[in-house]
C-alpha cells in the first residue's frame, strides 16, 4: 500500500495553526479545561483534513495476482501445424497456472482480434481455438494495444506474443514502448516455419502511358532462396503471349520482357505474370499485375438484354463519327461481356445498359458502374423495356444513383405497387425446403418497401396456412418475414382449391396495381376447379408455375393449363439451382405495374433542344407505344416527357453526375414500344447526339503517374512537369480510388518535394484499384488516372519470420525472447517478480465527510452545555435495570429448560418400562383377562398413578427451581 500526494501547495497552510492556537485561546474562553483541549484538537483535526484534501492525497492497493495473456498470430503466413504446436504450448502452460495468484486469457489475431477467453483460472481446459478472424494480414501493433487495454489495472501483467513478426499493419515498436509506459513486459515466442525452397515474385513493373502500336518492356523482379529454374507466362488481357523458362540466381533476379507494337491497343492494358516451378514451397506469391494507358479512338460498351433486337440501335452507333477521319468502336454483347474489374471497365467511354434486369448484376459490378462515372467520366446511358429501371428492380441500387431518374414514383397520387403471393410445396425432393426459404427470400428482397408480399403452404394440423399474410415489404415487415422463412416447415400439399383460394382471397381484397402469384410444386396436388381459376383471370392475377422433379406428365399438363390460363410463365426445373433466378424474374413481374403501354400510341412532348437534340424533331418526335414510369431528379434536365393524369413522365432525361454524364431514355429502342422510332429518319441521328454528349470529356495530362504497393497501403507519386519541362509546384491535386469492390474513397495527396507529389491510401484487398487524381489547369479540370493490383496478400512477401522486430518488441517492453523448444525452467511464463501495479484511490472525498462530522462535533461541544454526571447517572441506572432484567431472563430460560429436560427423561423411562410389562402381559395366562377388565374400565390405575406420579414429579421439580433462583440472589453482590 502506498500514499501519494498530488498537491503539495495546499500544506503551506500549515503555517497557519499558530493562528489557530490564538484563535482559540481568545475564543474559547469560558468553556472548561476539558471541552477548551477537546476543541482545539478538533479545530486542529479540521484543518489537517482540509489541508490532505486539497493536497489531493491517493493511496494505492497492490495486489500480486498475475493477469498474463497469450496474443498468437493466426495470419495466413503461419501455417497450419505450426499453429497447432502453437496452442499445444499455450495448454502445456496454462497446467502450469497457480490456483490462487494466476489468471490467463488468450487473444488470436491476424487483420482483426478476438478474445478466445480472458481471465481463467488454474485447471481451465482449452483444447482449439473458436474465434473467426480475418487472416489476410498481420497487424501486430493492434493486437499488444488490445491485450494492454482489457488488463484491469491492478497486479502484475505480462504479454506472451507468439508471432513470426511479419506484420503488414500498424507499428509494434510503438506499442512496445507504450507497453514499457505501461509496466507491461511483452515476452516474444517467435513461430518458425523455415523452408529452403522459395520463389516469391516481389514486383511487376509497367510503364504508366504508352501510345497506340508503340512497343513497351515489362520488369519482373523474382526474389529466390537458392539456384532455380521457373516457368515465366506473361498474360496481356487475360491472353497468354509469352512463355519461356528462366535459370534464377540466388537472391533478387530482375527479368525484362518485351510487348511487340502490334499487341498494344487503345485503353487500359492489364498484363499478368505467373511463375511456376517445383523448387517453390508456395504458390500464392508468384502472381502479379501490372496496368498501362495506351491512348486511341473511344470505345463504347453496349449490353443488350434482347439481343435478338440489337440491330437497330447498333447500326446507329457503328455510323457515329467524331470526326472526318475519327470513329468509335463498339462492343455489344449481354451481361456477360461486363468487365470483371474496374480497371477493365476503364477501357470503355461509355456504357449503354438496354433491358437487363438489376438481378443479372452483381453489388460490386453495380458500384463499379457508379464509380466509373462518377469518378472517371465514364458515360453512362439506360434504355427502356420491361426488365429496366423500376421494372428491373433497380430502385435503391448504385445504379440508380447515378441516373438521372429516381425508380420510385412518388409524384403519383397513387403510388402504383405491386402484390405477390409465393405458395411453397417444396417437401418432395431434396433439401426442398431449404431451397424454398432460400428462395423466397430472394423474391421478397427484389420488391420495393411499398410492395406487398405473402406466404402460403400446407400444414397438417392447420391446413392451408399463411406464413405470414399480404404486408408492405418495409424495412421492419422484411426483418419479420425473413425470421418466419426460417422457421416454415411445409409439408406435402394434397391439392391446389384450397390453397389458391386463400390467394384469390387476399389479392382480391390488396390495394396494388399488379397481382401475381408463383407456384413451386411437383404438380402432383389435386388441380382447382375451372370455376377458381376462371375467377382468378378475371380478376386479373397471373399465376405462374415452377414444377421440379414432377411424377408424370399428368402433373406438368396441371400446371401449363393453370398457367397458361391465368397469362404466367410455365418453367420445368431439374435443377434446384435454377431456382432463384426464377423466382426473381417472377417477383419483378409485379414491377409491371410500372410500364405504361398504349395499342393506339402517344407522341412525346417536346419542353426544349437540350445539349444534344439541337437540329432534331422540327417536324415533331414519332409515337411511343409503351415506357417504364420514372420520377425525374431535381437536378436532371427533361426535353421530352408525356403528361397523363396531370403528371409529366419523363421519357428522356439527362444530367452531370460527377465527372460523367447519364441519360435515360425510358421507351425501349426496338419493334416493341419504338416501332415507329426505328423508322424514323433522324433515329440515327438522335442516337448519335446522344452518345456524343455522354462520352467521357475528361482530358488527360502530360504528367507522370506510378503507383505501387506496400505494407497494406497503395502509394501514387506523381511528377508534374509542364509541356516546357518545368517543375511545377503549389498544386491543389485531390485523389479518389477505387477498390475491388467499386467503392470509392477520397484520399489526400500533398507536395513532398520540387515538381512530386504523393498520396497513400489502403489497399489491403486483393484485387484491382482505379487510382484517380485531378487538379486545375487554366480554370479546367485535368484528370490522371492509373491502376494499382494487389495480386496477393502482402502476408506471403515476407515468408521467413522477421527476428529483428521480434527482438526489438521484448526489448523495448523489456520482455524476453523465449522458445517453444526451449526448458520448460527457461519458458516458465507464470512469473511474480515484476513490479506489482494497483488502482490509486482518491480520499478527498472521504476526508470531506470527516470533516463535516468534525466541524458538527466542534459546534456541539462548545455550544451545548449538558450535565454529564446525571447523562452518566441515568446510563448507569440503565445499565444495572438491564442487567437484572437479563439475569432474571437467563434464570427463568434454565428453569424453563430444566423442566423440558426433566419431561423428556419421565416420558423415555415410562415407555420403557411399558413396553416391558406388556411382552411380560402377553405371555402369562391372565393377558386375556386383564385385557377384558380393562374394556369394561374408563381408566386403569396404572394410568391414575402415572398421573400421581407425574404431578409429584412437577412439584418437586418446582421446588427445586425455587431453591436455585433463592441461592442465585443470594451469591448476587449489592
Amino acid at each position: 500500500m502506498s500514499f501519494y500526494i498530488q498537491n503539495t501547495f495546499p500544506f503551506l497552510l500549515l503555517l497557519f495553526l499558530p493562528f489557530v492556537f490564538y484563535l482559540a485561546k481568545h475564543s474559547l474562553s469560558g468553556l472548561a479545561a476539558w471541552r477548551t483541549r477537546l476543541s482545539l484538537g478538533i479545530r486542529v483535526a479540521l484543518c489537517l483534513l482540509l489541508i490532505f484534501a486539497l493536497a489531493g492525497i491517493q493511496i494505492v492497493l497492490k495486489s500480486n495476482l498475475l493477469h498474463l495473456m497469450f496474443v498468437l498470430d493466426v495470419s495466413q503466413s503461419i501455417p497450419g501445424d505450426v499453429q497447432d504446436k502453437a496452442r499445444a504450448f499455450i495448454q502445456e502452460k496454462l497446467k502450469q497456472m497457480d490456483v490462487s495468484d494466476d489468471r490467463a486469457g488468450l487473444l488470436v489475431f491476424g487483420k482483426d482480434f478476438s478474445f478466445e477467453f480472458v481471465e481463467q483460472k488454474a485447471n481451465f481446459a482449452f483444447y482449439s481455438i473458436q474465434s473467426e478472424t480475418d487472416t489476410s494480414q498481420t497487424d501486430i501493433a493492434g493486437a499488444l494495444k488490445l491485450a494492454m487495454a482489457r488488463f484491469p489495472e491492478s497486479g502484475q501483467r505480462r504479454i506472451v506474443l507468439m508471432s513470426d513478426g511479419n506484420q503488414t499493419l500498424g507499428d509494434a515498436l510503438k506499442e512496445a514502448q507504450q507497453a514499457l509506459s505501461m509496466q507491461i513486459p511483452v515476452d516474444v515466442i517467435p513461430l518458425v516455419s523455415f523452408s529452403e525452397k522459395e520463389i516469391v515474385l516481389e514486383k511487376f513493373v509497367a510503364p504508366p502511358e504508352v501510345n497506340e502500336g508503340q512497343s513497351y518492356e515489362v520488369t519482373c523482379v523474382i526474389n529466390s532462396s537458392q539456384k532455380a529454374n521457373t516457368n515465366l507466362r506473361l498474360f496481356l488481357q487475360d491472353q497468354l503471349i509469352r512463355e519461356r523458362t528462366i535459370a534464377l540466381q540466388k537472391g533478387k533476379n530482375s527479368i525484362t520482357i518485351s510487348i511487340p507494337a502490334f499487341l498494344v491497343k487503345t485503353g487500359f492494358q492489364k498484363l499478368q505474370v505467373v511463375l511456376e516451378s517445383k523448387d517453390d514451397s508456395l504458390t500464392a506469391n508468384n502472381v502479379g499485375e501490372a496496368f498501362t494507358y495506351v491512348e486511341g479512338i473511344p470505345k463504347i460498351l453496349y449490353l443488350e438484354g434482347d439481343l435478338e433486337h440489337k440491330t437497330s440501335l447498333l447500326k446507329a452507333l457503328t455510323q457515329l463519327e467524331l470526326s472526318s477521319k475519327q470513329r468509335i468502336e463498339v462492343r455489344v454483347g449481354g451481361v456477360e461481356e461486363f468487365p470483371r474489374d474496374i480497371i477493365s471497365l476503364q477501357n470503355y467511354d461509355a456504357l449503354i445498359i438496354s433491358n437487363i434486369s438489376k438481378d443479372c448484376f452483381s453489388l460490386q459490378q453495380m458500384n463499379m458502374i457508379e464509380s466509373a462515372v462518377k469518378e472517371a467520366g465514364m458515360g453512362l446511358i439506360m434504355i427502356g423495356g420491361d426488365q429496366s429501371f423500376g421494372a428491373g428492380g433497380y430502385a435503391k441500387t448504385p445504379i440508380e444513383r447515378a441516373l438521372p431518374v429516381d425508380m420510385d414514383i412518388t409524384h403519383k397520387k397513387i403510388i402504383p405497387n405491386g402484390a405477390l403471393v409465393l405458395v411453397l410445396h417444396t417437401c418432395e425432393f431434396a433439401e426442398g425446403n431449404t431451397w424454398a426459404k432460400r428462395i423466397s427470400q430472394k423474391a421478397i428482397d427484389m420488391l420495393s418497401p411499398y410492395d406487398l408480399a405473402g406466404i402460403l403452404y400446407f400444414d397438417w394440423q392447420t391446413k392451408e396456412t399463411w406464413l405470414f399474410p399480404l404486408m408492405e415489404v418495409s424495412i421492419t415487415n422484411k426483418s419479420r418475414m425473413f425470421s418466419l422463412i426460417q422457421g416454415a416447415q411445409p409439408g406435402d400439399m394434397p391439392d391446389f382449391q384450397s390453397t389458391l383460394q386463400a390467394a384469390y382471397q387476399g389479392l382480391q381484397n390488396a390495394k396494388a396495381g399488379k397481382k401475381h402469384i408463383v407456384v413451386i410444386t411437383d404438380g402432383d396436388p389435386t388441380a382447382p376447379t375451372v370455376g377458381l381459376v376462371q375467377n382468378i383471370k378475371d380478376s386479373k392475377i397471373s399465376i405462374s408455375g415452377i414444377v421440379i422433379q414432377p411424377h408424370g406428365d399428368e402433373d406438368i399438363g396441371r400446371m401449363k393449363y393453370i398457367c397458361g390460363t391465368t397469362g404466367g410463365n410455365y418453367y420445368r426445373v431439374d435443377n434446384p439451382e435454377a431456382l432463384p433466378a426464377i423466382f426473381t424474374r417472377e417477383a419483378l413481374n409485379v414491377k409491371r405495374n410500372l410500364i405504361f403501354e398504349s395499342e393506339k400510341g402517344f407522341y412525346p412532348v417536346f419542353a426544349y433542344h437540350g445539349d444534344f437534340l439541337k437540329g432534331i424533331g422540327q417536324k415533331g418526335f414519332p409515337k411511343l407505344f409503351g415506357y417504364v414510369v420514372t420520377t425525374p431528379k431535381p437536378l436532371a434536365h427533361v426535353p421530352l416527357y408525356f403528361e397523363q393524369e396531370d403528371q409529366k413522365d419523363p421519357l428522356l432525361a439527362y444530367m452531370q453526375y460527377g465527372l460523367g454524364r447519364s441519360v435515360a431514355f425510358t421507351s425501349d429502342a426496338k419493334n416493341k414500344w419504338a416501332l415507329d422510332w426505328v423508322q424514323w429518319e433522324e433515329f440515327q441521328k438522335f442516337w448519335v447526339q446522344t452518345v456524343q454528349w455522354v462520352l467521357r470529356k475528361v482530358e488527360r495530362s502530360s504528367f507522370h503517374v506510378s503507383s505501387s504497393v506496400s505494407e497494406g497501403k497503395g502509394k501514387i507519386a506523381i511528377e508534374a512537369v509542364s509541356q516546357e519541362g518545368k517543375s511545377l509546384s503549389s498544386l491543389m491535386i485531390k485523389g479518389i480510388v477505387v477498390s475491388p469492390d467499386g467503392l470509392s474513397l477520397p484520399f489526400e495527396i500533398q507536395q513532398t518535394g520540387l515538381g512530386r507529389y504523393e498520396g497513400s491510401f489502403p489497399a489491403e484487398q486483393v484485387g484491382t484499384y482505379l487510382v484517380h487524381a485531378s487538379y486545375m489547369e487554366n480554370g479546367k479540370p485535368i484528370h490522371l488516372s492509373t491502376g494499382l493490383s494487389v495480386a496477393y496478400s502482402s502476408e506471403y512477401l515476407n515468408v521467413q519470420p522477421n527476428f529483428a522486430l521480434l527482438s526489438q518488441i521484448a526489448k523495448l517492453s523489456k520482455g524476453r525472447m523465449l522458445s517453444m523448444e526451449g526448458s520448460e525452467e527457461k519458458n516458465k511464463l507464470f512469473l511474480h517478480g515484476e513490479k506489482a501495479t494497483g488502482n490509486p484511490l482518491e480520499l478527498w472525498p472521504y476526508l470531506i465527510v470527516a470533516f463535516l462530522i468534525l466541524f458538527t462535533l466542534d459546534v456541539f461541544f462548545r455550544r451545548v452545555l449538558l450535565d454529564y454526571r446525571k447523562i452518566a447517572s441515568v446510563f448507569s441506572s440503565w445499565f444495572k435495570a438491564s442487567s437484572q432484567k437479563q439475569i432474571n431472563g437467563t434464570v427463568a430460560q434454565l428453569a424453563q429448560k430444566s423442566l423440558v429436560v426433566r419431561e423428556e427423561r419421565r416420558k423415555k423411562k415410562e415407555a420403557l418400562d411399558l413396553k416391558k410389562l406388556e411382552e411380560i402381559g402377553k405371555s402369562s395366562s391372565l393377558f386375556e383377562e386383564i385385557k377384558k377388565k380393562e374394556e369394561n374400565t374408563k381408566q386403569t390405575p396404572t394410568i391414575e398413578i402415572a398421573d400421581k406420579s407425574l404431578s409429584r414429579g412437577q412439584e418437586n421439580t418446582k421446588s427445586s427451581i425455587d431453591h436455585l433462583v433463592k441461592v442465585m440472589k443470594k451469591q448476587k453482590p449489592e
